[in-house]
């Protein structure tokens, strides 16, 4: 019996992963391959909606030369999931060794529609709507 609970659990917990994944790339649009040249700054978090889709947490930009500036991955972003967070964490080293200075980052720009009620307690009264979030999903970066 404890090996049929235990078999249970598995497949609830797979489906549940992937069902979320499904769920997250019904609402994900994800642009073409392009190429971004600019300065990696570190932002600390803050109450913002910025810091919110970027997982509730410190994160880094791409400020670039006309003064735009995008968010560099997002732990929201159901491609970095548990089978790929080690490799984001290294990224995230990689963004760490290379504040401040001029890079060359390949990837594509992510767009991702969360809504507020998917985080609210049961019982609490929620705000209606959804946030959208973006961030530049890289795949290469390197110093210029």
């Amino acid at each position: 019996m404890k090996k049929y609970h235990a078999a249970l659990l598995i497949v609830l917990l797979a489906c549940s992963i992937l069902c979320i994944d499904l769920i997250h790339a019904a609402e994900l649009k994800v642009g073409q391959m392009e190429v971004l040249y600019g300065v990696i700054e570190k932002r600390g978090w803050k109450k913002d909606i910025e810091s919110y889709c970027q997982g509730g947490s410190e994160y880094y930009v791409l400020k670039m030369d006309d003064g735009r500036e995008i968010a560099l991955d997002s732990t929201r972003d159901p491609h970095i999931n548990q089978r790929k967070l080690v490799p984001f964490k290294r990224r995230r080293s990689a963004f760490e060794n290379l504040i401040g200075k001029r890079v060359m980052a390949e990837g594509q720009r992510v767009q991702i529609q969360l809504s507020q009620a998917e985080h609210c307690l049961p019982g609490k009264q929620c705000p209606e709507g959804a946030i959208k979030c973006s961030w530049f999903r890289v795949l290469k970066i390197s110093e210029e």
